[in-house]
């Protein structure tokens, strides 16, 4: 997958993985959304080698999956070191699609980010794929958090009971 995305996007990412995947009864479940959120990280939140290089940073980037249980429940993070999340182009990109009227909250900036009809590409049919995740997630009665600093990572963390 990673040859692939790298090749397709023109990026270099190294990624890791820390904990035990081993032990997540549910892996069936939501390896797809776990597919997409490293696709996410890959094309949105990894720069291009030129623009890591001219930000100061290391020209391959880094996606880390953890998997951890704390007591009753799992917590996956995603967790890639790009651009961060640009709240105030989420905002413009939702407007332009009607998803949003007014100025928007952070809150209603990260729900939209889940929208179905939200994407950052002006492709037909791209997007949805958070909103996907959030299903599998929810679905399994879990929830999913963001962290962000623009310019330096994005955590993308989700928790799901342990007994669903």
């Amino acid at each position: 997958m990673a040859v692939d995305l790298s090749d397709e996007l023109k990026k270099m990412v190294k990624i890791s993985f820390r904990g035990n995947i081993v032990h997540l009864p549910m892996l069936p479940q939501i390896q797809d959304a776990l597919f997409q959120m490293v696709r996410n990280a890959f094309e949105h939140g990894i720069e291009s080698p030129q623009e890591r290089v001219a930000s100061g940073k290391e020209s391959m980037g880094k996606i880390e999956l953890v998997f951890l249980q704390r007591g009753d429940e799992y917590k996956i993070i995603v967790i890639d070191d790009g651009g961060g999340i640009d709240f105030a182009d989420i905002e413009r990109q939702a407007h332009s699609l009607g998803l949003l009227e007014g100025e928007a909250d952070h809150t209603s900036l990260v729900r939209t980010l889940f929208a179905a009809e939200f994407s950052t590409k002006a492709v037909p049919g791209a997007g949805g794929g958070l909103n996907m995740v959030q299903q599998r997630i929810h679905a399994l009665g879990g929830k999913i958090s963001v962290y962000t600093q623009l310019h330096k990572e994005t955590h993308f963390t989700l928790s799901i009971p342990a007994r669903h």
